[in-house]
């Protein structure tokens, strides 16, 4: 069996084993049903709304042939709150428990909630202020002679610096002062760069003639005239015996 079947064999494997499992994962639980026959002490009134609810979620049904039945969802172990035509209600059971199971069943009677009436506090009695009595009044008296000048106080401290005044006016010119003397002189500066080339001057005067040398030049056109010859006899010569062979 070749490596690529038994992998094949080992994954249909693992997909049937959790295949239960994936199938009882998507199935809904079963609900829970609430029911009754009695609300507050007495047979239920067809109409009356009911209302159950289990983890946040109401499902309501209404009273019909004297009973009432509503079917929850929930958690395990959930506990349902109840209403009776709006009103809470708590309910008593009868045959089951009252917590919420799967595919659980539950009779019970249930009781309106009331509200005790709020007592009411009678007002505090308001005193009544009496009537003021008016003072009598006597004639003013003559005003009496001015008191004596009282000891002088000691000095206050000192006030806070004011605020700095305004620039004044700009005072005129001063005259010249006398002239100063001559100062030293300045070291020498540094020398200046090449100046351009000038123009050529005009052609000086001709020189004196020279002294006429002695004539080399004879032997030497002798010699030259004498090797001439010999050469050219020897291509005459060179030319005639190539014709003769």
């Amino acid at each position: 069996m070749t490596r690529a079947k038994i992998l094949a064999l080992l994954l249909a494997v693992m997909v049937l084993a959790l295949l239960p499992a994936v199938v009882a994962a998507q199935q809904p639980s079963k609900p829970h049903a609430y029911m009754g026959t009695t609300i507050d002490g007495a047979a239920a009134q067809d109409g009356t709304t009911i209302t159950v609810t289990v983890d946040g979620v109401d499902e309501e049904t209404t009273v019909s042939g004297g009973q009432w039945l509503v079917k929850t969802t929930g958690s395990e172990g959930a506990t349902p709150t109840f209403q009776v035509d709006g009103v809470a209600a708590t309910g008593t059971p009868t045959v089951g428990d009252l917590a919420w199971t799967e595919s659980g069943r539950t009779i019970l009677t249930l009781t309106s909630v009331v509200a005790a009436p709020t007592a009411t506090t009678a007002p505090a009695a308001t005193a009544v202020p009496a009537a003021p009595v008016p003072a009598a009044t006597g004639v003013a008296g003559e005003r009496g002679p001015a008191g004596a000048a009282g000891v002088a106080g000691s000095d206050g401290h000192d006030g806070a610096t004011g605020a700095a005044g305004a620039a004044g006016v700009a005072g005129s010119d001063g005259k010249d002062g006398t002239k100063g003397d001559t100062g030293a002189a300045g070291a020498e500066g540094a020398a200046g760069a090449p100046g351009s080339d000038g123009s050529t001057g005009p052609t000086g005067p001709a020189g004196e003639a020279g002294e006429q040398g002695d004539s080399g030049g004879g032997g030497l056109a002798v010699v030259a005239l004498i090797l001439a010859l010999v050469a050219i006899t020897g291509a005459g010569a060179a030319f005639m015996l190539g014709r003769r062979t």
